[in-house]
């Protein structure tokens, strides 16, 4: 894979259609990545993951911040696919709107597992993160942290607001916990911002409104789907678990034949 600021080349297959993918990438997840998926494409294709700004530039960064800094780096490609996994299916839907007024031509849209970010969402992520300073710190310590992040919740729902106060939160726990292994201030304040990269790149996709553009998407789903697969044109559901999504092959293979399809054509 190579990086090329806002775009990382996942497999290059120097075909002219390009696949655009969007998600928010990171080695920590269990959850199956593009990376898994763009390699067992067949026949090949070119794929390029929207990556988001370096951890920390991204502070206050709104939907149209984004969608611009991955467009201007676009350039003259042809797209024939946008992807997108989660709540990235949001984001893949703006990319595959802007993406049509350009070239002229609508993208094939697939989404896999879409959801629109919700703060339960963004809550069982600060959950899971809190759950893991259980190495660190005693029981009562961890109840704590999590019973603040429940409050928040609790107090305020609306993404928008309970985004940045998680940010703050997590940056608050997290540099206390981290320390307590050795980590320096550097390293901790590095943590700290990779979560609130994730933070409001959510935030920043509860911004925009996905329904024109999943109204004539393909949603892929798991054996756990959500409702919003209910606003796509057709949905291929599959006994695959949500988190072997993208790495399944017969995922790839039902892929595979809906890039290879006529564009305008549903089977």
């Amino acid at each position: 894979m190579t990086t090329a600021g806002p775009w990382r080349v996942l497999s290059d297959a120097g075909v002219e259609d390009i696949v655009l993918v969007c998600d928010f990438p990171t080695q920590i997840r269990p959850e199956a990545g593009f990376s898994h998926l763009a390699p067992l494409l067949d026949p090949a294709r070119t794929v390029w993951e929207a990556v988001p700004p370096p951890a920390g530039s991204e502070q206050g960064w709104s939907s149209d911040d984004y969608l611009r800094y991955w467009m201007d780096a676009l350039g003259d490609v042809t797209v024939g696919a946008v992807l997108g996994f989660c709540a990235g299916c949001v984001f893949a839907a703006a990319v595959t709107e802007q993406v049509a007024e350009r070239q002229g031509r609508t993208p094939r849209l697939v989404v896999f597992d879409p959801e629109q970010p919700t703060s339960g969402a963004l809550y069982a992520q600060y959950h899971r993160g809190a759950e893991l300073f259980g190495a660190v710190l005693p029981p009562d310590e961890v109840v704590e942290i999590l019973g603040r992040g429940q409050k928040l919740l609790a107090d305020n729902d609306d993404v928008q607001i309970f985004g940045p106060a998680l940010s703050a939160l997590y940056a608050e726990v997290g540099d206390a916990a981290f320390a307590r292994v050795g980590l320096d201030p550097v390293r901790r304040a590095e943590l700290a911002a990779t979560f609130a990269s994730f933070v409001n790149w959510v935030v920043a996709a509860d911004q925009i409104d996905p329904r024109p553009a999943w109204a004539s998407a393909t949603a892929v789903t798991s054996q756990t789907r959500g409702t919003a697969a209910d606003l796509a044109l057709r949905e291929i559901r599959l006994d695959v678990a949500h988190v072997d999504l993208l790495r399944d092959a017969g995922v790839a293979g039902t892929v595979s034949e809906l890039l290879s399809a006529v564009p305008g054509t549903v089977d």
